[in-house]
């Protein structure tokens, strides 16, 4: 049964009650044996030389309108665009040539030459002008696309927090001044205690095996430590503050020690001085005696 034969047409299949809807330009078309499928629109030929009807070749997909997108996935859909095409069952694909091949995929594309799925269940994003996901109203997290120097050539992941992830593979916390409160001196002597107590080894993670090793204490040991952090997860700001504060801590003490050897160069200078000067005087007495002795010595001679 058609409707109309160049809006909506309906097409019944053995399934009665899965009908087969089909909106837009007449080329648009469901295949043969699909059922419960939809196509609402779109499919317009751009001039009398190309045809870019919409074609669902799939049970129970859609393609919501815009030209040339193809839809063979069970319970696939294409939201629109052109030259898109969800070939895996339950897969997404919408934009400018987007391809999700695999089942449970969602690709999205906003240029040429396109992009396509790599596996399944894949969420996979093209977006020549970034992406962005907003937490709340103030929050966000911004993935930029970099080629070149198109927009910013440094940073390829920023939060509204000012921590990114640099070009080069870096991640920067944010550190600054006017984020922060509820500032507490740190006792560098008793943070280098608790640093010297804590475990500290070599091991691997589950997810990488034993070929990988890293070294460093548990999220555990760190928390019960220095009360920083959740307990399962270390942050590197929290690290690098411990091992900031002790590098301040251990300079205090080598200051301290360079006064304590200064001192007491100071004082064995001063007990040597006095020692040589005490040699010294001796060494004047034991002259004189020796001037002595020999002239005594010298009028027993000339009595004889």
């Amino acid at each position: 049964v058609r409707a109309l034969s160049r809006g909506i047409r309906v097409e019944p299949n053995p399934f009665q009650r899965t009908v087969n809807i089909i909106g837009g330009s007449k080329r648009n078309r469901v295949a043969t044996g699909v059922y419960g499928a939809t196509i609402a629109g779109g499919g317009q030929s751009i001039d009398s030389a190309v045809c870019c009807e919409n074609i669902v070749e799939g049970s129970f997909s859609t393609i919501c309108g815009g030209i040339a997108n193809f839809a063979s996935g069970w319970f696939a859909t294409v939201a629109g665009g052109r030259d898109n095409a969800a070939l895996g069952d339950y897969s997404f694909a919408a934009g400018y040539r987007a391809r999700a091949d695999h089942d449970n995929s969602f690709v999205w594309s906003s240029r040429y030459p396109g992009t396509h799925s790599e596996r399944d269940g894949q969420f996979r994003v093209n977006a020549y002008g970034g992406v962005r996901f907003d937490v709340n109203d103030n929050a966000y997290v911004d993935i930029l696309f970099r080629r070149g120097n198109v927009f910013v050539p440094d940073k390829v992941i920023t939060t509204s927090t000012g921590a990114f992830l640099s070009a080069g593979g870096v991640w920067t916390n944010a550190s600054d001044a006017r984020a922060k409160e509820g500032y507490k001196e740190v006792d560098r002597d008793d943070l280098l205690r608790r640093l010297a107590a804590m475990p500290i080894s070599t091991w691997y993670y589950k997810a990488e095996g034993p070929r990988i090793r890293r070294i460093g204490p548990t999220a555990q040991d760190f928390h019960a430590a220095f009360g920083l952090g959740d307990g399962t997860s270390i942050a590197t700001v929290d690290a690098d503050g411990v091992a900031l504060a002790a590098i301040q801590g251990l300079y205090e003490r080598m200051r301290n020690a360079e006064a304590k050897v200064r001192k007491l160069r100071v004082e064995y200078e001063r007990r040597l001085a006095e020692k040589q000067e005490t040699i010294d005087r001796l060494d004047r007495r034991l002259t004189r005696l020796e001037r002595v002795l020999d002239r005594i010595m010298g009028k027993k001679s000339g009595e004889r």
